[in-house]
């Protein structure tokens, strides 16, 4: 089926591929002194204690020397406070990874919820007043008042694993800028997780850049070689907003197999 939309991080000086960020697990705190503030308060405090004591040699030396030390002294001192204030950054952050889990609760993640029901066997809450979209395959529950916001759901035929179906859609996101912005960015992909008390799988992805990207979250699970999904797509500044409505698909979709075949 067509497939949504994607961020990359600009580096300094050539261009690099946005990452996720790495978790900082057993960093030593550094010290702070008397009236500092931080990381670039400390270094500059080293830099000036630094650069005193090397002063007092400086002037033993001769003067033709004296003048090649204290400019390489200060271009190191430079560095070091440039560093701490971040003049040499690779650029905005990547994605934050979403939390996999929904959240904990026996009821409505959304107001006026509406269930939606497929005669291929599932079912799942939406939000009552999106517009419904339907095609051969899958169907769409768009914002009426945003037409960015989408929820998407689908039954495909699958030969492997959710995560391998996963893969394999991700490669065509790849593949189709039209349907999914260049660049397209991996944020994770999951298997702790589950559907309808199933094994699952999970996608989470960006699409474009700047101010046009576009972040999704797809899952699936696999059952009786067909892959039961949907996702959730929606321009990068209305995504904390619209988590919601995933989770609540999440929490309420159902499969009821009975007769389809499986």
């Amino acid at each position: 089926p067509p497939f949504p939309q994607a961020p990359e991080a600009a580096a300094a000086p050539a261009r690099a591929e946005p990452m996720l960020e790495p978790t900082s697990h057993g960093l030593a705190p550094v010290p702070q002194h008397a009236g500092s503030h931080g990381l670039l308060a400390d270094l500059s405090h080293g830099a000036r204690l630094a650069a005193s004591g090397l002063a007092g040699r400086l002037r033993a030396w001769p003067r033709r020397l004296r003048f090649g030390a204290a400019g390489g002294a200060a271009v190191a001192v430079l560095a070091v406070v440039g560093l701490a204030a971040g003049w040499f950054s690779s650029g905005p952050p990547a994605a934050q990874p979403t939390p996999a889990h929904s959240p904990a609760t026996t009821g409505p993640l959304i107001g006026n919820p509406a269930l939606f029901q497929d005669q291929r066997g599932f079912s799942l809450n939406v939000p009552g007043d999106w517009k419904q979209g339907r095609t051969s395959s899958y169907i769409d529950f768009t914002d009426p008042g945003d037409p960015g916001r989408k929820l998407r759901v689908n039954v495909e035929k699958a030969g492997g694993t959710a995560e391998q179906f996963l893969v394999a859609a991700e490669t065509q996101l790849k593949k189709h800028p039209d349907k999914c912005t260049a660049p397209y960015t991996r944020v994770a992909l999951r298997m702790d997780v589950t559907l309808a008390g199933r094994p699952a799988a999970e996608l989470e992805y960006t699409c474009g850049r700047d101010q046009q990207t576009r972040r999704g979250l797809w899952r699936a699970t696999v059952t009786g070689r067909r892959a039961y999904e949907f996702f959730l797509t929606v321009e990068v500044g209305r995504w904390r907003e619209s988590l919601d409505v995933y989770h609540e698909a999440v929490r309420s979709y159902q499969l009821n197999l009975s007769g389809t075949g499986n």
